[in-house]
């Protein structure tokens, strides 16, 4: 079930990535029709939302990063690009 949850959430990334990006407009754009900011509101809520992307792509990569690194000793684990590269494969 770990391995399911793991994939999906890789899997996701791109709809959390664009939803952030699309969120962030939607509010800029609202805030510029409510308050007249002009393009302010819309530029800072739409790298509000760029900076929400990284955010989620990051605990992504350290996600899948741990998963790749656990349960293994030391001395018999292979080069952590290998590693990844097995562990990806296992998981599809």
């Amino acid at each position: 079930m770990q391995r399911l949850q793991d994939r999906a959430d890789i899997a996701s990334i791109g709809l959390e990535m664009g939803g952030c990006v699309i969120v962030g407009y939607l509010i800029g754009d609202w805030v510029d029709g409510r308050f007249e900011l002009a393009p302010w509101g819309t530029a800072f809520f739409l790298l509000c939302g760029f900076g929400a992307a990284v955010k989620g792509l990051i605990r992504v990569v350290k996600r899948a990063h741990a998963v790749a690194h656990s349960g293994d000793s030391v001395a018999a684990r292979p080069a952590p690009r290998r590693r990844f590269r097995e562990e990806v494969r296992r998981s599809w």
